[in-house]
């Protein structure tokens, strides 16, 4: 057996059918947001450049601290999605509606408030073209909800759980910069849960729509090594160095944890600089096949 190894850096990627459907649908709301935009500031053009997934992390800390962000909902949804859009380009995009006429590019300064009351109204205009672009059955509802304080520290995303980034450039005759819409998978599954087949489609089309939302959620595994049980003063006196005997027998297979019930067991091992598991059987039916085979001083993932 090859064992291939894997970057958990690296976080899942989206399904390539839901990767289109978002693809389609907002293609479709920036050619609508452009013409929108060029009533005001001609020559404007947006272009979808990726949807991708990264960790909150990893991806808000790329962003200005002076980005101007407005939070976003969307109906029976407790989870939230930001658009983002970095200062100097809202500065650009609020200047054109004021009938200003820049003649270079901003700098990145605070707005005032003014200046903010009109950049909710450009989150606006770009949310009320995502709803127009969609395509599903029932009607999308996507609504501004408040200014986002600080993109960057902002704590309505699980930061252990990945989230979707699309990204647009929008070029203007200063020049080009780039927003984003920000949502977790959560999101996304309830905005997709409303596109319904028609009666027309026939059985296995339905599972595979079913099947592409089921692939595009995450699930945490935990693979547990083992327990014990301390007094107080046992805790309490632990220091660095200290070995501590575990319950669990190293000729017995470790428990993959799913829901914090056994759905796998196996083998710890190791592939290149990571430590791995190898699934030897599925909960409740323990191949002792396996077991004995570990005990004959096979080694996993090595």
């Amino acid at each position: 057996m090859t064992i291939q190894p894997h970057d958990f850096s690296r976080p899942p990627t989206l399904h390539p059918v839901t990767r289109q459907k978002l693809v389609q649908w907002l293609t479709r709301a920036n050619l609508m947001l452009a013409e929108v935009i060029a009533a005001y500031s001609p020559g404007v053009q947006i272009r979808l450049e990726d949807c991708a997934t990264a960790w909150p992390f990893d991806a808000l800390q790329s962003w200005p601290e002076k980005t101007v962000s407005y939070r976003v909902s969307l109906p029976d949804v407790s989870a939230m999605s930001v658009i983002a859009l970095p200062g100097p380009l809202a500065q650009v995009l609020i200047g054109g509606l004021l009938g200003e006429q820049l003649v270079e590019w901003p700098q990145e300064r605070d707005l005032t408030p003014g200046e903010q009351s009109i950049g909710e109204f450009v989150i606006s205009s770009i949310t009320s073209c995502m709803n127009e672009a969609w395509e599903g059955d029932q009607v999308n509802d996507l609504q501004v909800v408040e200014r986002e304080p600080n993109l960057r520290r902002t704590r309505i995303f699980r930061f252990r759980e990945p989230f979707i980034v699309c990204r647009s450039t929008i070029t203007t005759s200063l020049g080009a910069a780039q927003w984003s819409w920000i949502l977790p998978h959560e999101f996304l599954s309830k905005l997709f849960a409303n596109i319904r087949p028609s009666e027309s489609l026939k059985a296995p089309a339905e599972r595979q729509q079913l099947e592409t939302l089921a692939k595009d959620m995450t699930t945490q595994v935990t693979v547990r090594l083992g327990t014990v049980q301390l007094t107080a003063p046992q805790l309490a006196g632990l220091q660095v160095g200290d070995l501590v005997l575990l319950n669990q027998k190293t000729t017995e297979p470790l428990k993959a944890m799913i829901a914090g019930k056994p759905r796998y067991f196996g083998w710890p091992g190791r592939v290149g600089n990571r430590q791995a598991f190898e699934i030897a059987s599925e909960g409740g039916r323990r191949d002792r096949s396996a077991e004995t085979a570990h005990e004959a001083g096979v080694t996993v993932g090595q």
